[in-house]
């Protein structure tokens, strides 16, 4: 039994690995604010990409290069901070104009994902991989603008890739997201206790 745990272990791919120990450090970081979860979330991306390529869930691996353009914005967002002389960038909540910057967002990218997904990929499951990766642009939008509403967003987007990956046989990566989610409860709950009502930006 141990022996064969031991052999399923290292069969996992190194690739899944490095976006294991980077995400979590990425999100843990990102809870507490600290600058350095872009880099860290940068590597993740890059190794997920290559994961999730192999694997044929193709909305997921193009999105992290997405994530990787996003994440370099929000790194030189979080360093120019909220007057652009540095001060630390403050968590607010999100007004009407990032809600709808939102909204359409998730409403436009799943619709084009899937119609891509399904014209040119032999992807099995093409809703079912267009809405979280849109959910998760949006989150990550969210997330650079350090808005409150990060949070419940990515736990809905990671409750579809637990799925996923579990019907993928990506074991590591389904837990991977199992932790993001309570991760992303315990960001929630800290955030909301510091968040600032201040006039929406889109």
């Amino acid at each position: 039994m141990v022996l064969h745990a031991l052999k399923a272990v290292a069969a996992i791919p190194a690739a899944e690995w490095i976006g294991f120990v980077t995400g979590l450090a990425c999100v843990l970081l990102g809870i507490y604010e600290n600058v350095w979860n872009w880099p860290l979330g940068i590597a993740s991306n890059f190794a997920l990409f290559l994961l999730f390529r192999r694997n044929g869930i193709y909305a997921a691996s193009w999105l992290q290069l997405a994530y990787i353009a996003i994440a370099l914005y929000g790194w030189w967002h979080w360093l120019r901070g909220n007057t652009g002389r540095g001060v630390k960038l403050p968590i607010r909540k999100a007004g009407a104009g990032d809600r709808a910057v939102l909204a359409c967002t998730v409403a436009l990218a799943t619709i084009t994902i899937h119609a891509v997904l399904y014209r040119y990929t032999t992807s099995t499951v093409p809703w079912w991989d267009s809405l979280p990766a849109a959910l998760s642009l949006g989150a990550q939008y969210l997330l650079s603008r350090k808005l409150l509403e990060v949070w419940p967003v990515w736990i809905t987007a990671d409750a579809l890739y637990i799925s996923l990956c579990l019907s993928k046989g990506l074991y590591l990566t389904a837990a991977l997201y199992v932790l993001f989610a309570g991760m992303c409860f315990a960001g929630y709950r800290r955030w909301r206790r510091q968040v600032r009502v201040l006039p929406a930006t889109v």
